[in-house]
């Protein structure tokens, strides 16, 4: 079996950079290696559960404890998906993208 990989070091820090912005300044507490089913990318087929509505998450931004964020999406709606064996969700298309300030259209 290969030996796993370890990230390039510019890739982790465009997602410590990435995670600070996200969180308003705070810094990431630790980096962990964490296993990821093969293949990383989304498999050939899934399976559509419905329209993403909405996103709720939970995190910690700035000198703020943890809070509850939740984000509406607009049209076009993002699809909800998974691989056959259920296991993993997809987040599919939609008009948004991941910014400092949160999940924007």
């Amino acid at each position: 079996m290969p030996r796993a990989q370890h990230p390039p070091a510019a890739e982790l820090a465009k997602a410590a950079r990435s995670y600070r912005g996200f969180h308003w300044g705070r810094g990431p507490e630790k980096v962990s290696r964490v296993r990821v089913p093969h293949p990383v990318r989304a498999p050939r087929v899934l399976y559509q559960l419905g329209t993403l509505r909405a996103v709720e998450y939970e995190c910690a931004k700035g000198a703020e404890g943890p809070a509850v964020y939740r984000h509406e999406f607009r049209r076009p709606f993002p699809r909800l998906a998974a691989d056959p064996p259920g296991r993993r969700l997809f987040v599919i298309g939609g008009g948004f993208r991941v910014e400092d300030r949160g999940i924007v259209h």
